[in-house]
């Protein structure tokens, strides 16, 4: 059923005729019941709705995986840092996301669309993204506790490497199965 989604949102030029701002002819055909010509009606201005719903599906799937590119990349690197360096510095990073997490996400959006309207997209793909990276850093840093005692780090810590070449060299790339997942889902 995503999937349908996604590619009705993808292919919705090609799937229907109209524009989602162009106006049919208001007088005869305003707020007209669902027919094979308009499969959802009209709005009061002769707007096709089905058209409508489907460009307006393509904005937000837009803005949800811009929202999740910017978590995952925020998230995973603030998990990464916190899982590779542990002791001090990864239960400090932990208790500021625990006290992010105490503040209801919603709560937080609603606050600044209430300050900031209307919110411009860019604003708000940012704003989305900024406030959902949590999750995906403590994956990532249960993934980054793991990887740092494992074979591979050790060698390349023996070898001369440095904390930034190994977390991006080593620990990085074996954490992105788990974030892309995690990204997916985060989309929907």
């Amino acid at each position: 059923m995503i999937l349908l989604f996604v590619v009705a949102a993808l292919f919705a030029p090609w799937l229907t005729r109209y524009r989602p701002w162009q106006q049919l002819d208001i007088v005869h055909l305003a707020s007209l019941p669902p027919s094979w010509a308009h499969p959802f009606g009209t709005d009061r201005y002769s707007r096709d709705v089905f058209t409508r719903i489907l460009y307006g599906a393509r904005l937000s799937l837009s803005i949800a995986a811009l929202a999740v590119v910017v978590s995952s990349t925020v998230g995973t690197l603030y998990g990464a840092v916190a899982g590779y360096a542990g002791g001090t510095v990864d239960a400090v990073m932990m208790r500021v996301i625990d006290a992010l997490l105490s503040v209801p996400r919603v709560l937080m959006l609603i606050a600044v669309l209430a300050l900031w309207s209307p919110v411009p997209v860019p604003a708000l793909v940012l704003l989305i993204g900024l406030t959902g990276w949590f999750d995906i850093a403590r994956l990532v840093r249960g993934q980054a506790l793991a990887l740092r005692e494992r074979e591979f780090v050790v060698a390349a810590r023996a070898l001369g490497a440095g904390p930034a070449r190994i977390v991006g060299r080593h620990v990085l790339p074996n954490v992105l199965g788990p974030v892309i997942v995690a990204g997916a889902l985060a989309v929907g």
